[in-house]
């Protein structure tokens, strides 16, 4: 959904198996002035003046990195091949969503039974890949009925890491029961998911039968990563990997806000304009890409893109990003300045 110009590097993006753009020292935190905002939070522990950071997101894109605003500093990395389904921690739901870092997609096949699942036809007509915009409003597995098949994607560096049938047969306030065999194979894998009230999602890794935790939901805002996003056109939509920011589903928003200088944004401004929940409000379209050889080029940031985000504590803060390149010149470094407004 976002701009055309950038077709011929989304369709190099796809031929090389979805692999996009690439080398924390988190600042230690003054101290802050002292102040109460609008939501009644006793600001004394933050800092309000200008902040700037950069963060690592690895050769090749390899970590999910989870960034706390209000700690100045990564709260915790994740491999983002660390994992492949996410399961959403609210007792009122049930939604499990794919690693659209890997660009993971599946299929509801036919099938009534794990056991009987077999034959993959229908599968590449059918399949639909895991979209960030779409996590919570449209996700691949839907209301987890039947029986489906997942592609787990691609590795960083580009090799496929299978295919597995997965069926959900219980749903609950305390978990999930899943059941999943790798295609191709008989045997089934039998598991409880069981949920953390404390974050978001819990993650799991069908290669590595393992269990990993998202840090608490109150201890960050931003998560710097890659994820799958959609380019259209006149006359085509098409998939492709981008990297850049997701927000924080619990309690945080976000907006663009570029009708003033970033300097002379202030709590007013952020207390008038509407905010979004959506995972890729802040996105990746905050730098370009510009070819230099019709195959290669380099990115350059939109200083004069500035973003209003509101935390879960609701205090809010300015941000723009100053850079994509660390000092060693390798892409995948984003540097940016924010602050808290009062």
């Amino acid at each position: 959904m976002r701009k055309v110009a950038q077709f011929v590097l989304a369709m190099t993006v796809l031929a090389s198996c979805m692999k996009e753009e690439i080398p924390i020292e988190p600042r230690p935190r003054p101290g802050g002035d002292t102040g109460i905002d609008t939501s009644g939070n006793d600001t004394a522990d933050f800092n309000t003046s200008l902040q700037f950071s950069i963060v690592d997101m690895g050769n090749g894109y390899p970590n999910q990195l989870y960034f706390s605003l209000n700690d100045n500093e990564v709260v915790s990395l994740i491999g983002r091949e660390e994992w492949d389904i996410a399961f959403k921690n609210d007792a009122e739901t049930g939604l499990v969503v794919l690693n659209n870092a890997q660009a993971m997609s599946g299929w509801k096949s036919n099938y009534n039974s794990l056991e009987s699942a077999i034959d993959s036809t229908g599968y590449g007509l059918g399949k639909k890949i895991e979209v960030a915009a779409e996590l919570y409003d449209d996700p691949v597995l839907g209301d987890l009925s039947g029986v489906y098949l997942i592609d787990l994607g691609f590795s960083e560096f580009g090799l496929p890491l299978g295919a597995y049938w997965i069926e959900f047969p219980e749903i609950n306030p305390n978990g999930y029961e899943i059941r999943y065999k790798k295609y191709g194979q008989t045997n089934i894998v039998e598991r409880l998911i069981t949920k953390n009230v404390d974050t978001e999602f819990v993650l799991y890794s069908i290669k590595n039968d393992l269990i990993l935790q998202e840090p608490p939901s109150g201890d960050w805002d931003l998560k710097f990563t890659r994820y799958i996003s959609i380019l259209t056109g006149d006359n085509f939509e098409i998939p492709y990997s981008v990297t850049g920011v997701i927000l924080n589903s619990y309690q945080t928003s976000a907006t663009e806000f570029s009708s003033k200088p970033f300097g002379e944004i202030d709590l007013s401004d952020a207390q008038s304009i509407d905010l979004s929940s959506a995972p890729d409000v802040i996105g990746f379209d905050w730098k370009n890409f510009e070819l230099t050889d019709g195959t290669s080029g380099t990115y350059t940031v939109e200083t004069d893109r500035s973003y209003i985000i509101k935390n879960s504590l609701g205090l809010y803060y300015k941000l723009r990003f100053l850079g994509f390149y660390g000092e060693g010149g390798y892409s995948g470094e984003p540097s940016f300045e924010y602050q808290l407004l009062l």
